[in-house]
């Protein structure tokens, strides 16, 4: 695959042809032929279809909401739990995306009320799904596999058995504070911060 990706992408023809002659593809595109070895196809493995009890909607910001919370993937392997998303959606559209690195929450919502399915998806591999596909996304589920389609591109992806964190327990509706700070005042004096020590604490009052 990564040598068809090589090979294609460096073709500037605006028409490629592909002709699989036994166990070579010939590849076409303007003046450039060339000829990659290739396997037989029936040893490719099956895709899988989603199938048995699906839920089914259309999620026209999840790829915005997927890149929004990405700060908070952990950058390490340790726990699954913290390199995924967990993504709850309703029936009408509406989705809540979480993640969390065990220093940071991140979540992005314009759901009201409680979801009608969730799913749990590895980080990397839904934000990459996402950027693939362009505009309002159609996501059909079950138990362990999410289909994303958009137009021309359907990508399978299989889900994370495990339940994702209760971030409840850390995010109280009633404990919520709305504030506006200056950006840029802030950034300084986190900067300014850190320089004598990694760890900040932030007071916030009513009269600062």
């Amino acid at each position: 695959a990564a040598m068809l990706l090589s090979t294609v992408s460096k073709m500037q023809s605006s028409e490629i042809t592909l002709e699989k002659k036994g166990p070579v593809i010939q590849i076409k595109g303007g003046r450039i032929k060339l000829d990659l070895p290739c396997l037989d196809e029936k040893t490719y493995p099956e895709i899988r279809e989603v199938a048995g009890e699906i839920f089914q909607t259309r999620l026209e910001f999840l790829g915005a909401f997927v890149n929004e919370a990405g700060h908070a993937l952990a950058t390490t392997d340790s726990n699954r739990m913290m390199n995924s998303y967990s993504v709850e959606m309703s029936s009408e559209g509406s989705l809540k995306v979480s993640a969390i690195d065990g220093h940071r929450i991140s979540i992005r919502s314009n759901m009201e009320g409680k979801p009608d399915a969730a799913m749990v998806c590895e980080g990397k591999l839904l934000k990459e799904s996402c950027r693939l596909i362009d505009g309002e996304i159609m996501l059909k589920k079950n138990h362990d596999l999410a289909e994303l389609s958009g137009k021309d591109i359907r990508i399978i992806l299989m889900l994370e058995s495990a339940s994702f964190f209760n971030l409840d327990k850390f995010v109280e509706d009633t404990a919520k504070i709305k504030l506006k700070v200056n950006r840029e005042e802030l950034l300084h004096s986190v900067e300014m911060a850190v320089m004598i020590d990694p760890l900040v604490k932030i007071t916030v009052s009513d009269t600062c």
